[in-house]
C-alpha cells in the first residue's frame, strides 16, 4: 500500500486488511494472543 493510500484509510478498513492478514498468514490458529515483542527495526 502506497503512503498516501494508508494516510487516507479510515480505521475500519485498515481493521479489515488485518483480519485478511491474519487470515492469510495463519493468525486465526490462537496465535491471535500472542505478542510479538521488540524493536520495530526487527519486525520490519
Amino acid at each position: 500500500m502506497e503512503e498516501r493510500t494508508f494516510w487516507r484509510c479510515t480505521p475500519r478498513k485498515l481493521l479489515a486488511l488485518l483480519e485478511v492478514h491474519r487470515r492469510v498468514n495463519g493468525g486465526e490458529d490462537g496465535a491471535k494472543d500472542q505478542v510479538r515483542r521488540g524493536f520495530i527495526d526487527q519486525v520490519l
